[in-house]
């Protein structure tokens, strides 16, 4: 799965530096590999100044790497107002969100980093006409899981708040955003990193979105998590709703100050 072009290697050694499992080594004038150590973080391939490494098979393909420059990041201060700018949106225009920018959210999210290099987040998307009928799933599992009285006391009440809404003609669980995607991933942590890449590539678009995880408990529900295929051996780790704000929003708002201990 990774290979080495020792003929084309010049010995610079950044590999084997770099690599803090120490799958790789140097022996004489040639760099080894150790699979057992590897976690296929390809930081090695990344650095490469001769393109000596290859990572391929297994799922990876070595066809989608690109060139890339710190020159073409974003400046501090374009993500610094990305930041203060970000809202919870729930409320969205009619327009839906196209192929090419949920291509680019999901990517966002392909690219995610995860524990160990895990690399085990799927997401499932649900778009347009297909939102509300997810959305009336949701809350006919949403009873069903009421009525087991499997809903912890901390999610039972917003739940029923939820089922309460929607019987009353309002979607206080989707939105009725046009596009709605669930991160599932190995672990929360790595969940809630996937979503939060998802989040800024879709502001970058334009899209507003909100995370959320009421919509999760859905998924406990085994006709709903069949119907809407949960993928194997994952946990629901975050819901994005994502549309086109009917707002705009100007500033900034005030934060609370979050306490800041340093040593030095």
């Amino acid at each position: 799965m990774l290979s080495i072009d020792n003929d084309r290697c010049i010995q610079c050694g950044a590999c084997v530096e770099e690599c803090f499992k120490h799958a790789l080594t140097m022996e004489g004038e040639k760099v080894v590999h150790n699979p057992d150590q590897c976690i296929w973080c390809g930081h090695c391939l990344a650095l490469c100044p001769r393109d000596c490494i290859i990572i391929d098979g297994d799922g990876y393909n070595c066809e989608e790497v690109e060139e890339i420059g710190f020159t073409v990041a974003a400046t501090k201060a374009q993500i610094r107002n990305m930041i203060l700018l970000r809202r919870s949106i729930r409320y969205f225009t009619d327009d839906p969100v196209t192929d090419e920018e949920m291509n680019f959210i999901i990517e966002a999210g392909k690219y995610a980093p995860t524990g160990r290099n895990r690399q085990g987040n799927s997401f499932v998307a649900v778009r347009d006409e297909k939102v509300a009928e997810l959305t009336a799933d949701s809350i006919a599992a949403f009873k069903r899981l009421l009525s087991a009285d499997v809903i912890s006391d901390d999610y039972a009440e917003l739940v029923r708040n939820a089922c309460n809404s929607f019987d009353e003609g309002v979607d206080e669980l989707y939105f009725q955003a046009p596009l709605v995607i669930f991160v599932f991933a190995d672990t929360d942590v790595d969940g809630a990193i996937c979503a939060t890449n998802m989040g800024f590539m879709a502001q970058s678009q334009q899209l507003g979105y909100c995370f959320a995880r009421i919509p999760l408990i859905a998924w406990e529900d085994t006709e709903f998590a069949a119907k809407w295929k949960a993928p194997e051996g994952k946990r629901a780790a975050l819901a994005l709703m994502i549309g086109n704000p009917e707002h705009e929003f100007f500033c900034s708002v005030p934060r609370k100050d979050p306490g800041l201990t340093v040593f030095e």
